[in-house]
């Protein structure tokens, strides 16, 4: 045996052991360079990987409530509002993100984040869209919603007279879009016991629509039977029947009409 041999073999080890040896030192040796590799890999991918952006995390969200993982989504879609909130080119998705997140909370019945969340999208919407808009109606009638439904109705009335406010700055006060947010505001204070506040609300209500869309039309009966229920709690029953006929009239004569149109097609 020469000198290279006792580099090779342990002091002890003869030639033939060595030899069955090496074959399960080599695997031994290959698997820990398997390990090494993948390790390896996995860490560079690690740094390399680039963080979800805003429609990554919002798809993420909508997985993981499809698969019924309510809190994995919940940090998904605040995830996704916080990178909006902080990435310039994102920006305009802030609002999306307040809304997801609202009827997220909204649909799992947690209506104080829901509130909170319908409240920044309000704000959000009001600076962007008009006040003529289907959407910021929507949201106003969402959180006002979740309000009443709470009974903190002085709440909700709040919202539609933000509502409000801003329909008269933006269309004018006597925009027919008014009369439908004046329906909600009296409604609201007659449930509250403000009968005077809500026979104003009613009495303008009506006036733009009649205004707008005349007498007989099949607007009214909507204002109308919010007008009667306040009569009968005031105990005003001879006023109350003159304008539950009349409503029920207009009903009537409504009917008949969509039924001609029908008729014409």
């Amino acid at each position: 045996m020469n000198d290279s041999d006792h580099d090779v073999v342990p002091k002890g080890v003869t030639m033939r052991g060595a030899a069955r040896c090496w074959p399960r030192l080599t695997l031994i040796g290959l698997a820990l360079a398997a390990s090494l590799t993948l390790a390896l890999a996995v860490m560079g991918g690690s740094c390399n990987r680039r963080a979800p952006n805003w429609e990554q995390l919002n798809q993420s969200a909508a997985e993981a409530l499809d698969a019924g993982r309510s809190i994995e989504a919940e940090e998904h879609l605040l995830a996704a509002l916080e990178l909006a909130r902080n990435t310039e080119s994102e920006a305009s998705r802030i609002p999306l993100s307040l809304h997801r997140l609202a009827r997220f909370y909204e649909a799992r019945q947690r209506y104080t984040a829901a509130a909170e969340y319908y409240s920044l999208a309000f704000d959000a919407d009001s600076e962007r869209l008009g006040a003529d808009d289907p959407s910021l109606y929507d949201t106003t009638q969402r959180l006002a919603g979740i309000y009443e439904s709470s009974q903190e109705l002085t709440e909700a009335k709040e919202v539609y007279k933000r509502f409000l406010r801003l329909q008269e700055v933006g269309l004018g006060k006597d925009a027919l879009p008014i009369a439908s947010t004046l329906v909600q505001i009296g409604r609201l204070a007659r449930m509250r016991g403000g009968y005077d506040e809500a026979e104003k609300a009613f009495q303008r209500a009506l006036a733009i629509r009649i205004q707008h869309l005349g007498q007989d039309n099949g607007k009214l009966p909507e204002i109308l039977d919010e007008y009667v229920a306040l009569l009968r709690e005031t105990e005003q029953p001879y006023e109350a029947d003159l304008m539950e006929e009349r409503s029920a009239d207009l009903r009537m004569r409504e009917t008949a009409r969509k039924v001609r149109e029908a008729q014409q097609k």
